[in-house]
C-alpha cells in the first residue's frame, strides 16, 4: 500500500505540471494572486509617482507665492531689501545692510504719509465728537453762569489728555468767544495746565508773568523753556486753571485767561475761584460732556507714548 500511494501522488504531480486539472485555491491563496494583478501594480505606481511631483512642486511654488507677496507688499519689500536693495550681502555673520538715498527717501516719505494720517484722522474724530456733546456750548454755559463773560479780553478753552500721545493735552475746541487756536498740543509739563493736570488741582494767577526775571520764574515754576517763557511774559498775566471732573475723575481743564492783571484777583483769590467754579453745575455738565466725548475715542485710538517728551 505505501507503494501505491507513492505512485498515485507523483501521477498527480505529473498531471499537474503537464496542464491537468488542479484542486481550486484556498482563499487566502486566491487574495494573494489578486494582489498580483497587473492593474494593481500599475495602481501602486501611479500613487508613487504622483507623491514625487508634488514632493518636486513644493518649494518652487512656495518660493513662486513668497516673491508674488513681496512684489505685492512694499513694506515687506523693504525689510526683506528686495527692490530698494537694502541687503547687500548674507553672510555667516548676518546680514549687512546698505542704506541709500533711494531707501531713506521712501521710507521718509511713507513714515511722514502714515503719521500726518494718524494727526489729520484724529483732528476730525475730536470736532465731531464735541459737536455731537456740544463742547462748545458747555465751554459758553460755564463762563455765562460763573459770571466770567466780562472781563476785559477774555478767553477760554479746555484742554484733555491726548488719546492719541497720552504725555500731552489737546486742546479739543476754539477759544471762546474770539476763536481760533482749537486742536493743539501742549506738554503736560507745560504752563498752568500741566500743572493743573499733574497735580489734579485748579491754579489761579493775577500777575503771574511780572517782574524782572520773570523769564527764569516761568522755566522754574511752570515748566516752561526759555522759548515758551520768552511768548509769555507780559501777554496774558492773569489766568484760571480749573480742573473738569466727572464722577471725581479729572477729564479735562476749562483754561480761562486775560490781558488784564488781576483779571480774577490776586494768585489767592483767583485759584480759590477756580476752586469754586471747578464745582459749579456748569462745570459738572462739562466734565459729563467731556466724558461722554473722549469714551469712543479712548477705546478706538491708538496710544503712542513719546520717551523724553
Amino acid at each position: 500500500m505505501p507503494q501505491n500511494q507513492a505512485g498515485v501522488t507523483s501521477v498527480a504531480a505529473a498531471e499537474t505540471e503537464a496542464g491537468g486539472h488542479a484542486k481550486e485555491p484556498s482563499e487566502g491563496q486566491s487574495n494573494q494572486l489578486i494582489s498580483k494583478t497587473p492593474a494593481n501594480d500599475l495602481s501602486e505606481g501611479g500613487v508613487s509617482n504622483f507623491v514625487v511631483v508634488i514632493q518636486a512642486l513644493v518649494w518652487p511654488l512656495t518660493i513662486l507665492l513668497a516673491l508674488m507677496l513681496i512684489a505685492h507688499n512694499d513694506r515687506l519689500g523693504r525689510i526683506l531689501g528686495i527692490g530698494t536693495k537694502l541687503v547687500k550681502k548674507v553672510s555667516a555673520g548676518g546680514v549687512q545692510i546698505e542704506i541709500n538715498a533711494e531707501t531713506v527717501q521712501l521710507v521718509q516719505r511713507q513714515l511722514h504719509g502714515t503719521f500726518q494720517e494718524l494727526i489729520e484722522s484724529s483732528t476730525e474724530e475730536y470736532e465731531r465728537m464735541a459737536d455731537i456733546q456740544e463742547i462748545p456750548t458747555h465751554l459758553k454755559n460755564a463762563i455765562v453762569e460763573n459770571g466770567l463773560k466780562n472781563v476785559s479780553d477774555l478767553r477760554a478753552t479746555v484742554h484733555v489728555n491726548d488719546v492719541i500721545f497720552p504725555e500731552y493735552l489737546y486742546q479739543l475746541v476754539d477759544y471762546y468767544p474770539r476763536g481760533g487756536g482749537g486742536h493743539r498740543r501742549n506738554s503736560q509739563r507745560y504752563g498752568i495746565i500741566g500743572r493743573s493736570w499733574r497735580s489734579s488741582e485748579s491754579h489761579g494767577t493775577g500777575d503771574a508773568f511780572a517782574g524782572i526775571g520773570s523769564v527764569e520764574a516761568l522755566v522754574e515754576n511752570w515748566g516752561m523753556t526759555h522759548e515758551e517763557a520768552q511768548g509769555q511774559v507780559s501777554a496774558r498775566p492773569s489766568s484760571m486753571s480749573i480742573v473738569v471732573r466727572h464722577e471725581e475723575i479729572p477729564v479735562g481743564i476749562l483754561f480761562v485767561d486775560s490781558t488784564s492783571t488781576d483779571a480774577f484777583g490776586n494768585d489767592t483769590q483767583a485759584t480759590e475761584r477756580a476752586n469754586e467754579i471747578a464745582v459749579s453745575p456748569s462745570v459738572k455738565r462739562l466734565g459729563e460732556a467731556l466724558a461722554r466725548t473722549l469714551a469712543p475715542l479712548r477705546t478706538a485710538a491708538p496710544s503712542i507714548k513719546i520717551i523724553g517728551s
